[in-house]
């Protein structure tokens, strides 16, 4: 056990106290993206909604979800080329996106575009549970990450990388370790907080998305015995 990761031994833990309480608990993921502009900061809703985007899994509102690891990417979806209009992307569009953990500048290409998503990781994301701030200075840069393999340039072999890196399933997270419980029946949401905003989304027939993964133990019809948002209360009686 000494070489597993510190995510997983906490996330261990945890499902060893929900089972032990009874609850019906397993790994399992939100994705929540928010479309990228002008903006100073974007709010990404956790609660099932039907306006959200169809790559986004949310909390359903009969449960509940601790974070044990969080990650931050963008992807680019490339809508309606050569018409100079923004186009709202369509299901296929969005679903068929890849997930980056750097503004690559061949796949960025607008003019500043690669310059001005560089301050989505010099951001902070804030996590927000019925008006009240759980996390205040949670940095986006410890989430870049910039891989040997970035789409668009050559490799040692002399062709071009089609992709950018991707190493392992975890690739652009990092541990969360705050005690936070996400609430379906809780008005919970994450802020995306630049230090001054900036054009996130300069080409017209393009869209940008922020995402944000967390992943850690879904809690199925927890929403009603889970309800303290610091996890103190039921951990303590576990």
């Amino acid at each position: 056990m000494a070489n597993t990761p510190k995510a997983f031994t906490r996330t261990k833990s945890i499902l060893n106290m929900l089972e032990r309480r009874g609850e019906r608990a397993s790994e399992g993921t939100l994705r929540l993206e928010q479309k990228l502009g002008t903006s100073g900061s974007y709010t990404f809703q956790v609660n099932q909604a039907q306006n959200q985007i169809v790559s986004e899994q949310r909390l359903k509102v009969g449960d509940s979800f601790i974070c044990t690891s969080i990650g931050f990417y963008i992807k680019k979806c490339v809508t309606s080329l050569g018409v100079a209009t923004v186009i709202t992307p369509t299901d296929a569009e969005q679903v068929i996106a890849n997930l980056r953990t750097f503004p690559n500048p061949t796949v960025f290409v607008g003019a500043g575009e690669a310059q001005n998503l560089e301050a989505l990781w010099n951001s902070r994301i804030q996590i927000n549970i019925n008006s009240v701030n759980i996390t205040e200075q949670f940095d986006t840069a410890r989430m870049r990450r910039v891989g040997v393999a970035q789409q668009g340039v050559a490799s040692a072999v002399g062709s071009n990388y089609g992709r950018d890196e991707w190493s392992d399933y975890m690739y652009g997270m990092v541990s969360f370790q705050s005690d936070i419980c996400l609430n379906g029946q809780a008005n919970s949401q994450l802020q995306l907080i630049l230090p001054t905003a900036v054009d996130c989304n300069v080409v017209a027939t393009n869209t940008n998305n922020a995402v944000i993964l967390l992943k850690g133990i879904l809690i199925q019809n927890g929403a009603k015995t889970i309800t303290d948002k610091t996890m103190k209360t039921f951990s303590m009686n576990a």
